[in-house]
């Protein structure tokens, strides 16, 4: 069965693109710890409020989680790949579900749209467009 070229070329692909995916996370959890910081404190509404770090402590550990699954898949992929795999998968929805909340807190919390808000709207547009190019692999289609 593995002897075939296809599924030898299908499973080289996919080791590559996840091997590409994991590089590509690594630094981005980054980006949510700053922009978090940078709403909290543009906004007096949100900066008054005594439980808002837990937003930035959560994204600091997956942005260290991150940087920990990269090095992970670097060193030892080949034994463990469906874990690297599923940590991949559970890095970006955690990520995904953690900055929801943030954003549903920013409007619950505000009476305006203030300085704040407007750049939590902003970051979650540009989040969306950099998570679509970084999950979308380098394959080469020649």
């Amino acid at each position: 069965m593995w002897s075939d070229p296809e599924i030898v070329y299908r499973e080289k692909v996919r080791i590559a693109t996840n091997l590409d995916i994991a590089a590509r996370m690594r630094l981005g959890g980054l980006f949510y710890v700053l922009c978090s910081i940078g709403v909290i404190m543009m906004s007096p509404a949100l900066h008054a409020q005594p439980y808002i770090a837990l937003f930035i402590i959560f994204f600091i550990i997956l942005a260290v989680l991150r940087l920990y699954i990269y090095r992970q898949a670097v060193l030892y992929y080949n034994s463990s790949e469906k874990l690297i795999e599923n940590a991949i998968l559970a890095i970006y929805i955690l990520t995904a579900l953690g900055w929801s909340i943030f954003l549903i807190w920013i409007f619950m919390s505000v009476d305006e749209i203030d300085n704040g808000t407007a750049l939590g709207i902003l970051c979650t547009i540009g989040f969306v467009s950099g998570g679509i190019a970084a999950i979308s692999p380098r394959i080469r289609l020649t």
